[in-house]
């Protein structure tokens, strides 16, 4: 990729860009408006084609006019993950297409403007500075792979499919989810710790293996260790419970 001139003609360093770092700063912008400099925003909240400015102005540090940065091969660049990014927040309620209300001017281009939602301003108000949002589905599931080695490729696969989920607002299957890859790492221990995978998977499968797993694992251990261990065990059973029966039943039975 030809590195960008600014001004004085010198070249500039482009940041590092993915998609989770168009989302990031799109949902800054949200969040505190950048001035429009003499550019319409045409009755849009957003108009993209001033995000993808002020990110090449903010973040790149280009001195360049704003209607040379605008036309510009490095906006047309960096275009279409800001066009994924604001389509990622309409999905999400954040954001819709259109004006912001009736009557307002628009352009012809199409999906460059958009307006927070009723939802939206909500879920903006409610950001406390300086928390992460979960915007990044494939950055979480990066640090996942590197726990993989560890963990197995069962614990990648249940964690990576929590994390897809989460980001569609599916929060029920998240969770199930998640309990699916606690108990990858309850298999990854039991079988590091016994040496013998076939004989570990044996013992899983038979009548209330968890249970005979969950003894392998944490049956020698201090009796404070022990019984955190089982409380995570338990909210897992629990929450699948819900999730396949709809209630609660028999909680002493906690080998199924």
């Amino acid at each position: 990729m030809p590195t960008p001139h600014n001004a004085s003609g010198s070249r500039t360093r482009p940041h590092a860009f993915t998609h989770g770092t168009s989302r990031a700063f799109l949902v800054d912008c949200l969040r505190a408006p950048r001035q429009a400099s003499g550019y319409s925003s045409y009755g849009y909240d957003v108009y993209l084609p001033n995000i993808v400015v002020d990110y090449i102005v903010e973040i790149e540090a280009s001195t360049e006019h704003r209607s040379m940065i605008l036309n510009g091969s490095r906006s047309r660049r960096l275009s279409p993950l800001f066009y994924e990014a604001a389509w990622e927040l309409s999905r999400r309620g954040t954001l819709r297409p259109g004006v912001r209300e009736f009557g307002g001017q628009a352009t012809d281009g199409i999906a460059e403007g958009y307006s927070v939602t009723a939802r939206g301003r909500e879920w903006l108000n409610n950001v406390a500075g300086g928390v992460l949002v979960l915007l990044e589905p494939t950055r979480l599931a990066r640090a996942f792979k590197a726990l993989a080695s560890k963990l197995r490729s069962g614990f990648l696969q249940r964690a990576t499919e929590a994390s897809r989920c989460h980001v569609f607002g599916l929060n029920l299957a998240c969770c199930a989810m998640c309990g699916a890859a606690a108990e990858s790492i309850l298999l990854a221990v039991a079988i590091t710790k016994s040496g013998d995978e076939e004989a570990t998977m044996r013992l899983y499968r038979t009548s209330q293996g968890r249970r005979k797993v969950t003894d392998l694992v944490i049956g020698s251990t201090e009796r404070d260790c022990r019984s955190v261990a089982e409380c995570h065990e338990l909210a897992v059973i629990l929450e699948r419970r819900r999730r396949t029966r709809g209630g609660i039943k028999n909680l002493r039975d906690r080998g199924t």
